[in-house]
Parts: structure tokens; sequence; C-alpha cells
């Protein structure tokens, strides 16, 4: 942004009337004033979707501010707004807009199908020359790229759906198989009804243990995240304990009976 301000500085015209020095401290207090990249650092969204606190700068100091909010849920940047203070509303040539969403997804979603890909609205627009775009895209990139976490595919569109029908499915069905001495042996002599029932109560219990430590494991990891601030660790741990504590029975179980 510095750059591009002193290029633009360089074409502006000086007044005939206006003495050089004068003309040029003015072009260097608008350059200062009006290139500058602007910084929003909002708090978490509270119940009602707002966000629960807002500060605003202009310099990397902003990030070390002793006002910053507790949790942070986003991070604007832009060099339009001072921009545009200056220039009657206008919005430079050169401009660019980066924002970095760091809302969780519901814990219990119950608007969204399980399948579908986690929303998140982090997003980069820039306008202007290709020299413009190549730099801005760079330099965000060269951020993004170092610190990318590999959460993408918990977080991709019809993983769900994978993990049910390569993994939750055929242990399901392996479980009603384990239990079926229990079934037959509490239903068998009152009604076939009643066996069907209890197999398919034993499927969706399954399927319902599924979608909540999927929803948990999104929630845990999320798709962009501020690990400065963050106290995901604990809950991570807890979904490991949950994981250990259903996945190593069973696949001792699947061992001893079909393997070993």
């Amino acid at each position: 942004v510095n750059e591009q301000g002193a290029r633009d500085a360089a074409a502006w015209k000086k007044p005939p009337d206006e003495a050089q020095d004068i003309f040029e401290q003015r072009s260097s207090d608008l350059k200062a004033v009006a290139y500058r990249v602007n910084i929003s650092i909002k708090g978490s969204r509270g119940p009602t979707g707002n966000y629960a606190a807002e500060i605003e700068g202009t310099g990397a100091d902003i990030f070390s501010s002793p006002n910053l909010p507790e949790s942070i849920g986003a991070i604007y940047l832009t060099n339009i707004t001072s921009y545009a203070a200056t220039a009657g509303g206008r919005i430079p040539d050169a401009a660019f807009k980066l924002f970095f969403d760091f809302s969780k997804p519901p814990l219990i979603d119950g608007a969204n199908a399980p399948s579908s890909p986690t929303s998140n609205a982090s997003m980069l627009e820039i306008s202007g020359g290709s020299d413009w775009v190549s730099a801005v895209k760079d330099a965000v990139e060269q951020t993004t790229k170092l610190r990318k976490n590999k959460r993408y595919s918990l977080h991709a569109p019809m993983v769900y759906d994978a993990g049910l029908m390569a993994i939750v499915v055929p242990m399901a069905l392996y479980l009603c198989w384990r239990l079926s001495d229990t079934v037959n042996g509490l239903f068998g002599t009152l009604s076939t009804f009643l066996v069907a029932a209890a197999y398919i109560y034993i499927m969706f219990c399954c399927l319902w243990i599924y979608r909540a430590v999927f929803g948990y494991a999104k929630w845990a990891f999320p798709i962009v995240e501020l690990t400065d601030t963050s106290n995901a660790s604990r809950h991570r741990k807890f979904l490991l304990a949950i994981l250990t504590v259903i996945i190593i029975p069973l696949a001792r179980d699947i061992l001893k009976n079909f393997i070993l």
C-alpha cells in the first residue's frame, strides 16, 4: 500500500499557484493519511449473531493492544477506508479486502445437512492492475500457506457420507450381529417385529452417535483457527478419548472374531 501511494503521489500535478515545498508537504501528508491499511478486530459472535467487541487501527501494533477482544471472531483488513475518507468516498483503483473468519460451526447443527461443507466467510478480494493484484495475492498467500492447517478434508462436502458408508454402517451391522443373542433372548419369544425394531434402533443409535461425534470434531478442529487464543486442545483430547473408548474395543473384537 505504501508503494502504491508513492506511485500515485508521483503522478500528482502541482497547481501553478502553489509553492513547491508546500505542494510536497501537502502531498506527503495526504499520502500518509490516505494510503494505510485499516484493521478491524472483532470479538467472537454471541447468541444473537453480533460480535461482542471491536477495535480498529491502522498499524500492526493493534495486534498487541491490551484492548484486544478476549476471544477473536474475525479480522478485517482493507486499504479502502482511509482512501475513501480523503477522496469523498471514492474507492482507490488498487484496492483489497481481506477477511479472516474464525467462527466455529455450531456444536449441534440442526440447520445444515451433515454432508454439506463447513461454511466460512474468509475471503480475499483484489482490484487493480496485474502488478498490484499479484503483489497483494503473494503477500497473503505467503502467510496462509505457511500457517495452513490440514483440516480441509474434515470440512469438505460428502466427508460425512464417506465415513458413514465406509466405517459407521459396517460397524453398526457388526454391532447388531454381536448383540443378536441378547436381542433374540429379549424379544425373540415375543415378536419378530420387536426383534427387527431392536436392530433398527441399534442402527439409529450408532448413526446418532456418529453424527454427534462428527459435529464435535468439526467444532474442535475448525477450518480457520487463531491458535494464539484457542482453547480447543482440551476438547481435542476429550474427542480422542471418546474415539478411543468406541473404536479400540470394537477393533479388538473384530480382530478376535474374524482375523485372529
